[in-house]
């Protein structure tokens, strides 16, 4: 499915500190970049109108045509009130928001894709990655004033429980980078990913 970059507005939250993995989470190098980087490319494939919320850090380099960042003074306040200042500075999209976590890695062009795909575009939809549920979410555009006033550090789950929901299959989407853990697991993942392409261009 085909999306105009006014239909969908894409807002990452990537303000945080990172403080359990004890640096930037969105510095990390990737095969792909930076992780901010890889994420943007990754939202690229689904709209060409994406926000992307600093706070603690700032990008160094030119985003890419259509994405905008949104540096937040307030970032310590928490996840939904960098949400809200993403959406009250983001152009209004006609159908709806797609929320997506800078440190999900586990995401692709393919399957994010088909997440979006799968929308009825009437009620908000999570992933759903086995015991996991949650971003990315798509929150029809009529939800910007309830996005727009969320605060603190819960994210939009207070919203999402007193709303009508639905669930969609994607895989990997609970994989992320809180932890010193988290990111030697992403690294084995992300160094023999790049070893199998570079076996592959030598068959």
């Amino acid at each position: 499915m085909q999306i105009n970059s006014n239909e969908l507005q894409i807002v990452i939250p990537a303000a945080g500190s990172s403080t359990r993995l004890g640096s930037p989470k969105q510095l990390v190098n990737t095969q792909a970049g930076l992780l901010w980087q890889r994420t943007i490319d990754v939202c690229l494939a689904i709209s060409r109108s994406i926000t992307i919320v600093t706070g603690s850090w700032r990008p160094s380099s030119v985003l890419p045509n259509g994405v905008i960042e949104c540096h937040f003074p307030r970032w310590s306040e928490g996840m939904g009130s960098s949400i809200a200042y993403g959406i009250q500075n983001s152009p209004t999209p006609t159908k709806g928001y797609l929320i997506v976590l800078i440190d999900q890695w586990g995401l692709t062009k393919e399957t994010l894709h088909e997440f979006v795909s799968a929308w009825n575009g009437e009620n908000i939809q999570l992933a759903n990655d086995g015991n996991y549920k949650g971003p990315p979410v798509l929150f029809p555009a009529h939800y910007q004033h309830h996005l727009s006033a969320l605060r603190g550090d819960e994210g939009a789950k207070s919203l999402i429980k007193q709303s009508t929901s639905t669930e969609q299959i994607l895989g990997n989407a609970a994989l992320d980078l809180d932890t010193p853990a988290d990111l030697k697991f992403f690294q084995q993942i992300d160094n023999a990913k790049n070893k199998k392409e570079q076996e592959h261009d030598f068959t």
